[in-house]
């Protein structure tokens, strides 16, 4: 789960390259000091994942070394983000949502007890808060 938010955070890529000389690839990476991990053999070459900046400086190292890099999949808040560039109501939506939430909680639950005695009243939250933390469990 750490690793999946790290991912989400740090926005990497997954790419496949295919031809070329993979070996090569990996040594002008390394010395670059650009980062590779999760590398599985496919039967044209490989996959694997990297953050997005280190992806875009391989494309230069990839053609020197006659591979050719596909994207596969985009992790990360950047491309989340792009999906909701032309749409304002889904986070104004969300921020008035949160402020709701977090200014008027008495709003969103409450429980008012009509002519009952004070002693009736404190058994039915009682009752009340423990079907409610069954319910949980």
């Amino acid at each position: 789960m750490k690793q999946k938010i790290w991912k989400w955070l740090r926005c990497y890529v997954s790419f496949e390259s295919s031809g070329g000389l993979s070996q090569s690839f990996f040594n002008a990476c390394a010395q670059k000091g650009l980062l590779i991990q999760s590398i599985k053999a496919t039967k044209t070459g490989f996959c694997a994942e990297t953050s997005a900046a280190d992806y875009l400086k391989m494309h230069k190292i990839a053609r020197g070394c006659r591979c050719r890099l596909r994207v596969k999949n985009k992790i990360g808040w950047r491309y989340t983000y792009r999906r909701f560039l032309g749409r304002i109501g889904i986070p104004i939506g969300a921020a008035v949502f949160c402020i709701i939430l977090f200014a008027f909680p008495h709003l969103l639950w409450s429980i008012k007890f009509y002519n009952f005695t004070p002693s009736q009243e404190a058994q039915l939250r009682q009752s009340l808060y423990l079907m409610s933390a069954t319910a949980i469990k």
